[in-house]
């Protein structure tokens, strides 16, 4: 992971004009149950280090939430930012189910998709980052901003992968509710960057949530799985889609505002809306 990492956020740092003792907020994996944290506190250090790049450690974050933890890390973000606390920050992801125990572990539990699961996922890995600023503060020497985050939100689900209680699509709800009211003038949302990795559980969550808040999404509507394509690349995923949406935005293949959201294993929903800058 420190490898994947280190190679990403130097690509997304070579582009922009001031790079100096920036803060990253990191999304990492979760714990599995019964398994230590996979990743230490010294990860934010040996990343600068593999990166080649300045980072302000102090002002550092990691997210060890899984899936949604990229945007439990954009809502600080986007705090920091807003407050003046800062006036640019590096938001990103990383994570590799490529662990021979931990597919084990997934293998038993018959989330793995193969023979003969069917509700299962198809482990991946994966890395990405995305430099923030506020408006108002790039200048010419920076690159021109690809696309706009309006709004970032964060919800618990009681009935998560590993609760006892059942799973009624309330937290990813809550989420969706949360980031309209943070943005209620933007129009009818056109496309969706799902985070469903392949199991049904998440595509019952995403029909609930969507059902619930009907009226804020157009009717011809796309939605996207990344997932699909890449596979699941857990605490990478959402920003994955954050980088996948944006590019899309920019190129005119996809439609705005996008709505992006993604489901941890233990309960953090979180989701985000973008637009063309």
């Amino acid at each position: 992971m420190v490898r994947l990492a280190g190679r990403a956020l130097g690509e997304c740092l070579s582009s922009a004009a001031e790079t100096r003792s920036l803060p990253v907020l990191l999304a990492v994996p979760e714990a599995y149950p019964g398994y230590p944290p996979p990743v230490e506190p010294e990860f934010l250090e040996q990343l600068r280090t593999q990166a080649g790049v300045e980072m302000d450690g102090r002002r550092s974050k990691l997210f060890a939430t899984g899936s949604a933890g990229a945007f439990l890390a954009l809502r600080e973000a986007l705090d920091r930012l807003e407050s003046g606390a800062e006036e640019r920050i590096v938001v990103g992801g990383v994570d590799s189910y490529v662990d021979g125990n931990l597919l084990l572990e997934l293998d038993n539990d018959r989330r793995l998709l193969a023979r003969p699961v069917r509700d299962g996922f198809i482990p991946g890995e994966g890395a990405a980052f995305l430099v923030l600023a506020r408006p108002g503060t790039v200048n010419l020497r920076d690159p021109v901003p690809i696309a706009r985050i309006d709004e970032a939100a964060n919800a618990l689900e009681p009935g998560h992968r590993y609760s006892e209680q059942v799973c009624r699509g309330d937290g990813l709800t809550a989420a969706f509710s949360r980031l309209f009211e943070g943005a209620s003038r933007l129009g009818p949302v056109q496309t969706v960057y799902s985070g469903i990795n392949g199991e049904s559980f998440g595509a019952k969550e995403q029909s609930a949530a969507l059902t619930r808040h009907s009226e804020r999404f157009a009717e011809d509507m796309a939605i996207e799985h990344p997932a699909a394509r890449l596979g699941n690349t857990g605490a990478a995923l959402g920003a994955m889609m954050m980088a996948l949406a944006a590019i899309g935005l920019r190129r005119g293949y996809q439609r705005g505002p996008c709505l992006l959201w993604c489901a941890s294993d233990r309960g953090e929903r979180g989701a985000a809306l973008m637009r063309r800058s």
